[in-house]
């Protein structure tokens, strides 16, 4: 995983002080309210009684959250979360629906992630997330051609598959999870981004990779450091970022160039014809162009754009999508998971001639419950739906808190993921439980679609594409991409049952499943595709 890298863990340990300083520096321009109770923090600390609680927050985050949740969220209180690079102010879960609609100048979802992905240093330039035509280009082209595109993922995942997980039908194979599901979800994204001829090109794939394991953690080690010094100990912390963006760009180069060349002489010749190609980065291409900025049409900027999707859909993606499988392979024999996905998958893909569409992909409840369900557990944020108080006389929640001007609020995501008043018996892994014909709920046909819930819907209790406003506009794109992944992995491959899953965990703030995590595979005799 990123913080067990030797080099970042010293940088870790010698700059913590700083991180404190930084802290306190910052934060004596925000005045919290005394009554908010700070976690961890203990009456009898007289040295660095702040840096102690989130010494100990971060030891035990997860235990941490899940008490505060019970004894402060439940009960309509506040309470503040500190760890070394934030702060922030966890409002109960009847504020949730509230931090969600509030407008842009009120409370900001911009600013806390520009501030977590210190983009002014670790990205090729600060206009890439300041002025984000991706998310333009995301909502406007790639959502809007799905259907389009889903022919050449299959095609690809169907291509990734076989190189990673190979072929052989007589033995078993053990596969290391994170490993595998992020080549195969880079390669899938690409193929939509760059096109065939580039999105298994090792070179793209592996900067592409690095970069966005080097924007985790570099982006963590700035935040230590007071903002003043930051431009100067960035020159240091991001050398692996920058390489690999020159990497990166190095390999896109001709085809930016050809394309650009093309596309502003409207002439634009592929190799193969005179079509115009329809890819993402052609689609930003346009943008570009039509900004008329010498800025958004430069060589660093176009594949910036493209390290910034590329980040967006690897990091969590891969997260997500490993512990789907982890899921998948541990779930309990009685639910008889595998079996009843597939009893689902081959009628609509019969239905569809063999070759999933958009529509075919919206008609399989089963397995978009196993995705919502398998995200509720193991969803990498232990508060979420973040934000920062943009009025300058601060402002007052539903529940009657004052939240400071510059402070960050935030919901009790992983307590609200694990609440018996939104879920029954929370802590227990049901692959059923957002669609009719759970054993644990009224046992009701699938048919029945009054319960049902899609993986790409989100509500004030769930919150892994964040919620109102703000939440993830690529998370169709996700959605469409786990699915066309577990369709051809079931229908063409045995997975062996694990009876121990192994299990999800907090490192400091953040949740992962085990970076050496194996399941045993095995491509079957008969594949349905």
């Amino acid at each position: 995983m990123p913080f067990l890298f030797p080099i970042y863990t010293v940088l870790l340990s010698v700059f913590f002080v700083l991180a404190y300083v930084a802290i306190r520096v910052y934060e004596s321009r925000i005045s919290y309210p005394s009554q908010i109770v700070w976690l961890n923090k203990r009456n009898n600390d007289i040295f660095f009684p702040y840096l102690r609680a989130r010494f100990r927050t971060l030891r035990n985050f997860r235990s941490t959250l899940m008490h505060a949740y019970t004894q402060y969220s439940k009960n309509g209180e506040p309470c503040i979360v500190g760890t070394l690079d934030s702060t922030s102010i966890v409002l109960p879960p009847n504020c949730t629906e509230w931090i969600a609609r509030q407008a842009e100048d009120i409370l900001s979802a911009y600013e806390p992630h520009l501030e977590g992905l210190q983009s002014d240093y670790t990205f090729p330039d600060p206009c890439i997330l300041q002025n984000p035509i991706q998310s333009m280009t995301i909502r406007q082209d790639l959502n809007r051609q799905m259907a389009l595109k889903i022919p050449d993922m299959m095609d690809e995942i169907v291509t990734s598959f076989e190189e990673v997980w190979g072929s052989n039908t007589e033995d078993w194979r053990e596969v290391e999870v994170m490993s595998s599901m992020q080549t195969i979800v880079a390669r899938t994204s690409n193929r939509v981004f760059v096109g065939k001829s580039l999105c298994s090109n090792p070179a793209l794939l592996r900067t592409a990779t690095q970069f966005s394991r080097d924007v985790v953690i570099t982006s963590y080690l700035l935040r230590l450091f007071p903002a003043l010094i930051r431009p100067v100990v960035a020159t240091i912390i991001t050398i692996p970022n920058r390489r690999n963006i020159n990497a990166f760009i190095n390999v896109l180069r001709p085809e930016i160039v050809r394309r650009k060349a093309a596309t502003m002489n409207c002439s634009y010749i592929e190799d193969s014809g005179s079509t115009e190609q329809n890819d993402y980065l052609q689609w930003t291409l346009r943008a570009a162009i039509s900004s008329k900025s010498d800025k958004e049409t430069s060589l660093e900027v176009i594949a910036g754009r493209l390290l910034a999707v590329n980040f967006a859909a690897m990091h969590t993606s891969t997260l997500a999508i490993s512990n789907i499988l982890l899921d998948l392979a541990s779930a309990a024999p009685q639910y008889e998971l595998i079996a009843t996905l597939r009893e689902e998958l081959v009628p609509i893909l019969a239905s569809e001639n063999g070759v999933w569409s958009k529509k075919g992909l919206a008609q399989l409840p089963r397995m978009d419950s196993l995705l919502r369900e398998s995200s509720r557990l193991n969803f990498f944020q232990g508060i979420g739906i973040v934000r920062k108080v943009k009025v300058p006389g601060g402002v007052i929640a539903p529940n009657g808190t004052h939240c400071p001007y510059g402070s960050l609020i935030a919901a009790p995501t992983l307590g609200i993921h694990n609440d018996v008043v939104f879920y029954h018996d929370p802590e227990k892994f049901d692959p059923y439980r957002f669609s009719k014909g759970s054993p644990d709920m009224d046992g009701q046909p699938i048919t029945d679609q009054t319960d049902v819930k899609a993986f790409v819907t989100t509500d004030a209790t769930f919150h892994a594409f964040g919620h109102g406003k703000h939440a993830c506009v690529g998370r169709f794109f996700a959605s469409a991409i786990f699915k066309l992944m577990l369709s051809h992995l079931l229908l063409n491959y045995d997975v062996e049952y694990q009876p121990i899953r192994p299990e999800t965990k907090f490192l400091g703030p953040v949740q992962f499943p085990p970076a050496n995590a194996t399941i045993r595979i095995k491509r079957r005799k008969f594949a349905s595709m």
